[in-house]
């Protein structure tokens, strides 16, 4: 039984499992679920360290890949740091027991901390006046609009942002806006990470496609 095993057992096999699906082989999860289930639900801390040893790589590669990542102003560090504190302040040993079966979705819950943390961030940043995201919207725009040209003035990059965000009519289209075009996060995650404002993830798609044809109808003006 894996539950009955020594911890550094636990974590020795979660890190070669861990190698086996990194190269595409056949392997078992068990034991990379099992020391998540240590650190969380009997809160050993041991189990902790080890969890933040065999997957920092990964988180790393989260943050790095994250769009809002290169125009933070901060260290990969301090998001890797403030990442795992989401993950361990949210997951309860009464939700993880309730709420994940499996690995996977271990995995994919502490990804959306990575993607919180770096949204939460960059929003902060924005409402400071501290940045201007226009670099991402690219993909929304109609073709025949000359965003680097837009993007060299400061004025003038105030005013297209401004001209975005004021289609968002309610706090559910300003969440997919930033969130989903912005920061390309998915539409799953967008409801999982507000369900205070989604049921589900239908609603999620609605609204960014309401949100889109706006857009364009307003920026071929």
């Amino acid at each position: 039984m894996v539950g009955e095993l020594a911890l550094s057992t636990v974590a020795e096999r979660c890190a070669d499992e861990s190698e086996r699906y990194r190269t595409q082989q056949e392997s078992d999860s068990r034991y990379c679920f099992e020391l998540f289930r240590r650190a969380i639900v009997e809160r050993i801390d041991a189990a902790w360290t080890l969890l933040f040893e065999q997957y920092e790589r990964l988180v790393m590669k989260w943050i790095y890949d994250h769009p809002a990542f290169a125009t933070s102003g901060e260290s990969a560090d301090y998001f890797l740091t403030l990442a795992f504190e989401r993950f361990w302040q949210a997951v309860t040993p009464t939700k993880f027991s309730e709420k994940f079966a499996t690995l996977g979705a271990v995995l994919q819950y502490l990804k959306l901390c990575v993607g919180g943390a770096l949204i939460d961030h960059a929003r902060s940043q924005q409402r400071a006046g501290k940045a201007q995201p226009l670099d991402q919207v690219s993909h929304f725009l109609p073709s025949q609009f000359n965003l680097e040209k837009a993007i060299s003035d400061r004025s003038a990059r105030q005013s297209l942002w401004q001209q975005v965000v004021s289609q968002a009519k309610n706090d559910q289209e300003r969440i997919v806006m930033e969130e989903a075009f912005l920061y390309d996060m998915a539409a799953a995650d967008i409801a999982q990470r507000h369900p205070d404002l989604f049921d589900n993830v239908k609603q999620v798609y609605r609204v960014k496609e309401n949100l889109l044809k706006r857009l364009r109808r307003s920026l071929a003006e």
